[in-house]
Order: structure tokens, then C-alpha cells, then sequence
């Protein structure tokens, strides 16, 4: 079978040792590691009452992310990774050895990829050898994406996984049914299209919130399949006059018998996803999610124009990443992305280009096919799998995420086309199968078809497919690499997208940690004035020039950055709520970046390093008293004041021993 294969070369991509014994990194600590549902501090029943960073979803601060059942799969893996006789199999979590997370991460990654692979085979329906290439196609494209390695290798996105693998379940359950339900019980059909779907959907939806489209995109798969086009149904229903003048009287009882199923179909399917999601709705409570500007700037923009086009010039960079994901980056916030201001802008004629391409879909959609394509089987199979890849699998699992409906909390993000890339995968599949592989016979003999034979390059197309898995592969392990540890993620994201301020933060953070505080301040000084970004990023930057003896340069920023905060400086408390902070203790180090931390929080800091500049031990101790005084809770403070204490304690005692 096509997807056994499949499943054995997406995991062996993904097998590093180095890798799978990685730390956790960018928003695990959040997630996972501090989460106390997962890690043990709250009974599991939490998890169905708070969102999925451990706070109550009634709460206005509550992120609204409700996934209970990527949140339990954590504390399952978390349990096993504490049992002493499973530390080699699971790794330990305590000590951040994230074994068994990534294992199953790859697990579902690889299951999810068999099952595309099986879902191919319900989309290139008929059957020839080109359809089988095109299916195995569908699954190793999927499989060793590169585009994929932040869903797999990130374990907070294994909501993506657990919510593909849901949604495509659902998918071949409905598929099985309705192409064979005439060798099907009528319990069986209604289980099979009407209970077990939107079981799965539910399942999908409460792994993370794009599944509630899981449905969606069955009723538009059954479409195309069953009815094709409007113009199609308008003929069906007799709105309109048959094209076709040999259409006999039974013929159109059959057809019309098709399109009372399709809608029955249709709209218990509808009236189960808009159940499902209107209790979803309701446990969000009377707040909605709060963001702010900072994250995604082209959805916040308030000029209709500039938000327009830079949403779609996303789109367009996603559509760039597959076709060549080489600049792929944990992190597009802030001015990563230069947003579209102007008329003049190189970047709308790609824009453009691309609303004609799904204009062009879109009249796929609605009109029926010319005569040209309806007299020849092979290309009228090839529209119907073009318009699946693109609606039923592209489009319609995007929706949550293209900023549409809703604008969300992130410009660009790997991880929220992990199920969409399916429908561009079905398209390459598709294009390399009328390319390059030979046509049913039956349709040889009717007209030869152009690409394939005119110039002999069935070997070219299987060099080239070649070619771009390898390099697929390659990719992949870098990728996979880059996410075991924070220092590999943010030097990696550095070297893509050093615009990020947030990167340059969180990079200069990791070299301060690796004691190359040289670098850590080139990178981090255009982020060190509190003007330019934050107190936050000026706490850390005059931390990095203290540990370099150039106070005299940091005391007048940390002047300025405390100034902000006394004056009423408001952190952005929902920017980019994955990335948690880690207690650090070390006098060289900070505590890491928290966005969500209070001005309280931030106030305490950087009066710990304004008493680290500070060279009379006795102003030093006040100012790290107030420092403590400020924030009680800020552990950072604490240790450095107990560290104060305990270093004048023994200045004291050499200064008795001398006399």
C-alpha cells in the first residue's frame, strides 16, 4: 500500500537522536513545562474549564484557546516521562529532556501523513497507474514538507497534528460511505456519514479550533463529486433547461434523486458543525480574545487598503514557502513583514495574480466545464481534483486562520497551514500525473494527450521529483535541528528575519546565556533603547552591557525605561502568550522575555540592574531592596538580593578577620 510507504519515509526524516532529545523551547515552556494541568499541579479535570495555558477560560485574560485533548496528551506524556523506569523510553521532563513529547509528535505526524496518503485515494478516484503515483505523490510531498517541521518539532503545535489527524478520519469515514453505500447497512451509513464524521470533527475541534471546518469541507467534497458545479445543479433541480437534449426522463429522476441526497447530506452536516460550534462559543464567555497590533499588524491595520492587500501578500508569501521553503522562520511579528501602503507597490501584482487564479477556481465552481473537457474523462477528472485540492482542502481548512472572519493573533505562522498544505499537495500530485504520466488507454485512442508523450520526459519528471524530495528531506533535518534548542531556534530565526525585534530579544537573550555578551550587544542594540521596543528589551540589553563594565553607558537607558514605567508604561499583555518566561538566577543572565508580565514586574528588573551598575555597596543594597519591594514575587530579584546579601555578609567577615 502507497501509505505504508509514506508512513516509513516520514518517520525515518524526522529520527534524530540530537533532536528528539531536545529541550523545551519557545512556547513549550508555556504549554507544558510551567502548565500546571500538565505538569501535575491541578486535578486533569482542569483541563476541560481552562483554556490551553491553564487559565480560566471565564477569565478576560484567558486566550480563549480551548484544547482539552492536546492538553491531556501532554499530562499523559508528562506522567510518563516522571515514572523512573520509563526515563529511557520517555525521557525527563523535569529536567527537560523532551523525549517522549517529539516521539509522539513524529508518531502523529507520520499517522497523519498515512492518512492523507489514504485520503488521496478517494481523491484521484479512478484507477490507473498515474493515480497511484499521484497518491503516493500526495503523501510524500505532505510527509517531508519542510514546511512542516514547526508543527511536528514544536510540541505545543501538536494541536495541529491532533486536529489534522481528526479531521481526515472524519474525511475517510464520510469517502468509505458515500462512494460504496450501496454495499453499506443503513446503520452503517448513518454511522459511517453522519455520526462518526462529526464525532471526529468534535474531537478535531477540541484538539485546536480549525477543526470545526472538518464538516465543511465533506459537504464540499461531496459536492464536486456528486453535482460539480452550480450550473450543474441549476439543470439538476430543472431551474434551468438541459444542455444536454439525449437527458431521458429517468435520467433526470437519478439526477435529481443525486441532488435531494447531497442536501440531505448537506444539511445535517451543517446543523451538526453549527451545534458544535455555537457550544464552543458559548464556553469562550462574555470576552472575546484580546491582541494587539504588534502581532499581526496587516490584520489590525485600521486602512481597509493596506489590510487588503498585505493579508492577501501573506497568502502569497504561504503559497512562496511551498514551492520554496527556504526562509522559514518561527517568528514574522511586528515590521517582519512590511505591510502595503501604496499603489506603487511591486508586491500587488502578486497579489493580483492570485485573486485571478482563485477567481478562476471560483468559476470552475459555478459554471459546468466546456464541451472540450466534458467529452474527455481524463481532463473532467483532473478539473474535479483540481477544485477538491483547492476548496476542500486548501481553502476551506485555511478559513480559520486567512484573517477573514476573524482577525488572529499572528501574521505568519508555519504551523496554521499544516492541514491546508494538503490541498497544494493534491495540486503538485495532479500536475505531475497530467505531465508526465500516460492517460487510461481508453482516452489515448480518443486524442493524445499534450505534456506527457510530445516530448518523451517521463524520466525528466521522475529526476526532478527526485531532485525536490531529497532537497525536501534535507530541509527538513535541518529544520528538525534548529527547533531542539532555544539557542539553535532564535539563531536560526536571526538569520531569516532579523527585522523581528521579538527575534533580536530573544537571540541576544540566548547569547547572553552562552556568555558571548559581544554579540549578544550587537545584536541587541537597536532594540536597547526603551523608545525602540520596551523597558523590557532595555532590562536585558543594560543586564548585557553590565556584564561587558560599560554601566556608564546602561544607567542613563535604565533611567529612561524606569521613567516609562513610572509614568504608566502598559506592557503588551497578550503579545505572543507561547513564549513564557524562564526563571533565571544567574547574575549574568536574565530572567526570559515575558510579555505578559506586569509594569510591576518589569519595574522590579530593572532596578536589579540599576543596583548592579551601581558600584557604593550600600545605595546598592537599598536600590535591590526596593527592587525586591516592588515585586515580591519576581524570583529574579530575590536571588540577586539574597546573592547581595550573601556577598556583603562575607565582605564583612574578611573585613573582621583583618583586624
Amino acid at each position: 500500500r502507497p501509505s505504508l510507504w509514506v508512513a516509513v519515509v516520514t518517520f525515518a526524516s524526522y529520527w534524530d537522536s540530537q533532536a528528539l532529545h531536545g529541550t523545551f523551547v519557545y512556547d513549550d515552556l508555556g504549554s507544558v513545562h510551567k502548565n500546571a494541568v500538565v505538569n501535575g499541579g491541578m486535578p486533569w479535570t482542569e483541563a476541560f474549564s481552562r483554556d490551553f495555558w491553564s487559565t480560566p477560560l471565564a477569565w478576560p485574560s484567558s486566550h480563549k484557546s480551548f484544547r482539552p485533548l492536546t492538553t491531556l496528551s501532554f499530562r499523559v506524556n508528562w506522567w510518563a516521562s516522571t515514572l523512573d523506569d520509563w526515563h529511557d523510553y520517555f525521557g525527563d521532563a523535569d529536567k527537560q529532556d523532551t523525549f517522549g513529547f517529539r516521539v509522539v509528535n513524529v508518531l502523529l505526524h507520520t499517522w497523519v501523513s498515512l492518512l492523507v496518503t489514504e485520503a488521496a485515494g478517494f481523491i484521484f478516484l479512478q484507477d490507473s497507474p498515474g493515480d497511484t503515483v499521484a497518491q503516493l505523490l500526495t503523501g510524500l510531498l505532505f510527509g517531508l514538507h519542510p514546511v512542516h517541521v514547526e508543527a511536528v518539532s514544536n510540541i505545543t503545535s501538536r494541536g495541529e497534528l491532533l486536529m489534522s489527524l481528526f479531521s481526515l478520519l472524519s474525511f475517510l469515514s464520510f469517502a468509505r460511505c458515500i462512494h460504496s453505500s450501496s454495499n453499506v447497512s443503513k446503520v452503517g451509513y448513518v454511522w459511517g456519514v453522519y455520526i462518526a464524521p462529526w464525532l471526529f470533527m468534535t474531537a478535531s475541534m477540541f484538539s485546536k479550533e480549525q477543526g470545526a471546518t472538518t464538516l465543511v469541507s465533506l459537504a464540499c467534497y461531496d459536492w464536486i463529486i456528486h453535482i460539480g458545479s452550480v450550473q450543474d445543479f441549476l439543470e439538476m433541480v430543472g431551474v434551468f433547461r438541459a444542455s444536454k437534449q439525449d437527458v431521458t426522463e429517468v435520467d433526470q429522476q437519478k439526477q435529481r434523486a443525486v441532488v435531494v441526497n447531497v442536501w440531505k447530506r448537506t444539511l445535517i452536516l451543517a446543523s451538526e458543525t453549527v451545534y458544535i460550534c455555537a457550544f464552543r462559543y458559548w464556553l469562550n464567555g462574555e470576552s472575546p480574545p484580546s491582541f494587539i497590533y504588534d502581532q499581526n499588524p496587516a490584520a489590525f491595520s485600521k486602512d481597509a487598503w493596506t489590510r487588503i492587500f498585505s493579508v492577501n501578500w501573506v497568502y502569497c508569501l504561504y503559497i512562496y514557502d511551498t514551492v520554496f521553503p527556504k526562509y522559514l522562520c518561527c517568528d514574522w511579528s511586528g515590521e517582519s513583514i512590511p505591510l502595503i501602503t501604496t499603489d506603487t507597490d511591486w508586491r500587488i501584482f502578486p497579489v493580483l495574480t492570485l485573486w485571478i487564479a482563485f477567481g478562476y477556481c471560483c468559476r470552475q465552481l459555478l459554471l459546468r466545464p466546456a464541451a472540450a473537457i466534458l467529452n474527455n474523462d481524463f481532463w473532467l477528472h483532473s478539473r474535479r481534483v483540481m477544485l477538491i485540492g483547492v476548496f476542500s482542502f486548501l481553502f476551506i481548512p485555511f478559513l480559520l486562520s486567512s484573517n477573514l472572519i476573524v482577525p488572529i493573533g499572528l501574521m505568519k505562522g508555519d504551523r496554521v497551514i499544516y492541514l491546508p498544505l494538503l490541498g497544494f499537495c493534491i495540486l503538485e500530485a495532479l500536475a505531475f500525473k497530467c505531465l508526465f504520466c500516460a492517460p487510461p488507454k481508453e482516452d489515448a485512442k480518443k486524442e493524445r494527450m499534450p505534456f506527457g508523450h510530445l516530448l518523451g520526459i517521463h524520466w525528466r519528471g521522475h529526476f526532478g521529483l527526485m531532485v525536490q524530495l531529497s532537497l525536501f528531506v534535507m530541509k527538513t533535518r535541518e529544520r528538525n535541528l534548529a527547533w531542539s534548542t532555544s539557542f539553535r531556534l532564535w539563531k536560526s530565526a536571526f538569520e531569516v528575519n532579523p527585522v523581528s525585534r521579538h527575534t533580536r530579544y530573544n537571540y541576544g537573550y540566548e547569547l547572553a546565556l552562552q556568555g558571548d555578551f559581544e554579540a549578544s550587544e550587537q545584536v541587541m542594540r537597536s532594540i536597547g533603547n526603551p523608545h525602540d521596543d520596551s523597558p523590557a528589551s532595555t532590562f536585558l540589553y543594560g543586564l548585557v552591557l553590565q556584564n561587558l563594565g560599560r554601566c556608564v553607558q546602561a544607567q542613563p537607558l535604565i533611567e529612561e525605561a524606569l521613567g516609562m514605567v513610572v509614568e504608566g508604561y502598559a506592557p503588551d499583555d497578550t503579545f505572543n502568550k507561547e513564549d513564557d518566561d524562564v526563571d533565571g538566577a544567574a547574575t549574568a543572565t536574565a530572567p526570559k522575555r515575558h510579555r505578559g508580565e506586569s509594569s510591576s514586574r518589569i519595574a522590579s528588573n530593572l532596578l536589579v540592574v540599576k543596583a548592579l551598575c551601581e558600584p557604593d555597596i550600600g545605595l546598592k543594597g537599598k536600590i535591590m531592596f526596593e527592587a525586591v519591594q516592588t515585586d515580591p514575587q519576581n524570583d529574579y530579584a530575590v536571588s540577586q538580593a539574597n546573592a547581595l546579601v550573601k556577598q556583603m555578609e562575607r565582605a564583612q567577615q574578611f573585613s573582621n578577620t583583618k583586624r
